[in-house]
Parts: C-alpha cells; sequence; structure tokens
C-alpha cells in the first residue's frame, strides 16, 4: 500500500501549478510581415534601456524544519511515521484513513484517500502537467458546504505554521459541474464508454455529487517580493527547481497539501546584475522561430517576468536568478478519432535575463 501511494504522489510532483508576475499581456503590438511570432505586449521600454535585478542566495529548506504531521492530518487521527523503505532522503507518515504525508528537501505532500478517488485525475493536462488554465475551464461559483474563506484561512494557516513566502492566491470552485466538465476534458463520454468496457481499468470518477465541491487553492512561492517559476528544468549542468503550492479544501476539511520549491532564502546582500531588455528578449523569441516553416503562425500569448531557483543537483544551495518566460501558441492540425479539427498547443520558453541563453 505505502509503495503503491508514494508511487502515485510521485507522479503527481512532476506536474505543477503556480503563476509568475506578468510584465505584459493582452495588448496586440503592430508587427511587422517578416516577423515570424506574433507577440502581444504592450510595454513601453526602449530599445537599449539596461534594467539592473538582484540575485539572491539561498538553500533548500531541510526536513526538519517541515516535518509537522500535526498542521495536516485531522483532529483525532492516529497518524503514525514510517520507517523508511528507501535510501531517499525522506520521511512518512500514515493514518488509518490511508492519509499520507511525505516530506523530501523543499518539499511536502499532504494526501488523503478522497483526493485519489474524486480529484487527482481531474488537475492535469493530456500531457501529464498540472493545468495552468483553471481560469479558462472553471465557472467562479459558491459551494454551500464550504465558503471560500475557509478554504483560504485553512491553507493559509498551514503556510504560517512553516513559514513558507507567497502572494498572488486564487481560488477556483470544483462544483459538481465544473467537476464533470474537466473530466469530459480528459475523454469524450463515448471515450470513456469504451475504457471501462475493459475490467482492468479503473476508470476515473465520471459522476459527482455535492459532497465532492470544494475549493482549489492555488499560490506562487516567492523570494522576497519575487515570484518564482512553477517548472523544474534539468539542463546542462544546472538544475533548474520548481517552485509551487496547492491544496484542496472541501467540507471534511483539508484533501490534499503540495508544495515543493521551498527555500531558507538569504535575502541581506543579493548580487546586483545588468540583464538583458525586453526587447532583445523580443528580438531573441523571434530569431529562435526563423527557420520554422509552418502553415499557423506562432503566436506570444504573453511575455512573463519570473525568478528561477538555480542549483547544481547535488548540493543544497542555490540561487535565484531573473527570467523572461515566453508563453507561446500555435494552432495545429488533429486527427483524434478519426475527424480532422484543430487544436491549439502551448508552449513555455525561459530565457536566462542575464546572460539570453535559451533555457530548455
Amino acid at each position: 500500500m505505502c509503495v503503491k501511494i508514494k508511487n502515485m504522489l510521485f507522479l503527481a510532483l512532476v506536474v505543477f501549478g503556480c503563476t509568475s508576475c506578468s510584465i505584459a499581456n493582452e495588448a496586440m503590438d503592430e508587427e511587422k510581415e517578416n516577423n515570424n511570432v506574433v507577440i502581444q505586449d504592450h510595454s513601453t521600454e526602449k530599445p537599449g534601456e539596461v534594467s539592473k535585478y538582484k540575485v539572491f542566495r539561498g538553500e533548500i529548506r531541510r526536513i526538519n524544519d517541515l516535518a509537522k504531521p500535526e498542521i495536516y492530518f485531522p483532529a483525532g487521527s492516529d497518524y503514525r511515521q514510517l520507517e523508511n523503505e528507501t535510501e531517499e532522503e525522506e520521511s512518512m507518515w500514515e493514518d488509518e484513513e490511508n492519509n499520507y504525508l511525505i516530506v523530501e528537501p523543499g518539499s511536502v505532500r499532504y494526501t488523503t484517500q478522497e483526493f485519489y478517488d474524486t480529484y487527482e485525475t481531474l488537475l492535469y493536462d493530456k500531457k501529464g502537467k498540472f493545468r495552468e488554465n483553471f481560469d479558462e475551464i472553471l465557472e467562479k461559483e459558491n459551494i454551500t458546504s464550504v465558503s471560500e474563506k475557509k478554504a483560504i484561512e485553512t491553507v493559509n494557516d498551514i503556510i504560517e505554521k512553516n513559514s513558507f513566502s507567497i502572494k498572488d492566491t486564487k481560488t477556483y470552485s470544483l462544483t459538481k459541474d465544473n467537476l464533470t466538465k474537466l473530466s469530459r476534458m480528459f475523454m469524450s463520454d463515448q471515450e470513456y464508454k469504451e475504457y471501462i468496457k475493459d475490467p482492468t481499468n479503473e476508470p476515473m470518477k465520471r459522476d459527482f455529487a455535492k459532497r465532492d465541491e470544494g475549493y482549489l487553492v492555488v499560490m506562487s512561492v516567492c523570494v522576497g517580493e519575487n515570484v518564482l517559476y512553477h517548472n523544474d528544468y534539468d539542463y546542462g549542468e544546472r538544475f533548474y527547481c520548481g517552485s509551487y503550492i496547492w491544496a484542496i479544501v472541501n467540507k471534511e476539511g483539508l484533501v490534499t497539501f503540495q508544495a515543493s520549491g521551498i527555500y531558507n532564502v538569504d535575502v541581506s546582500e543579493p548580487e546586483e546584475i545588468e540583464v538583458l531588455s525586453l526587447v532583445n528578449a523580443k528580438q531573441a523569441m523571434n530569431q529562435k522561430f526563423e527557420n520554422i516553416i509552418s502553415a499557423n503562425k506562432v503566436e506570444c500569448k504573453e511575455i512573463q517576468q519570473s525568478y528561477l531557483a538555480v542549483g547544481d543537483g547535488k548540493s543544497q544551495t542555490v540561487s535565484f536568478i531573473p527570467v523572461y518566460v515566453f508563453l507561446i501558441e500555435q494552432k495545429i492540425n488533429d486527427t483524434k478519432g478519426g475527424e480532422q479539427r484543430q487544436a491549439i498547443e502551448t508552449m513555455s520558453f525561459i530565457l536566462d535575463m542575464e546572460n539570453g541563453k535559451w533555457i530548455e
């Protein structure tokens, strides 16, 4: 049982959710015909302008600083710590209700059986990544069984007891209708009928009730006032560590709490650096696609400024560097189900603001 749950948790951790500070959005610049990317941006920055940013240092938060099972398990839980069955550095707790807590350096994962039974498969896209478009998918609705305020307070209590640095709290209504909508994005009703014909399958839940309703709470992890980007990258000799916090709260209380990329940060003596201007960053994006031939134009929907935690993958020490994040969309031909139709593929490209190199 423990090994099964642990493997499921590892798969869940490969993905995330957390938003970055947007510095350009929505407005469309007039683009020259020979531009390779349509960039939506209303920046007033002039060519040649140079900005200065700070690079901070820190280290991954240790297990002992994060091991607080009493703030996750429900009141009266008979949770107990498990012996470590692997060589990995981690601590684990479980109770008789199949609630689990796994703590690793810089990471906390609390899950309940209800999370796996009801919510888990709905939160990830077809590529296995935590959805970043809940704003576009889910209707904002009140839930009668638990208030939005209570959900935020529940998560904030955990944040405060752990001394996590966060901002940009967002909530999403996991109503019966919204849960159904998410389930049908995974596969159509006809595909689902075909899927469950095989008795060896464990199909995702499709019939939801009021008792399943709750709030998804998503937060950004910060270094000072700087939001950290949420995805992991293993690139060359450096490892880029993603940071995120999200949780689900329903009428029974905390259903899951997931946090990764948690650090102790030294903000006392940051290094000041000069960075690539946004104008030059946009030029770099065009150059990246200059030899790409496609019937459908590549479109940059948004440019964000964020920070990445950079480590060597070996030590606990990290640096926090500024980056540009380009959110890219392109129409593609989709032949799913034998029908020819267009779909939109989304991608993120990250540019190191100091050296102008792509992080891929």
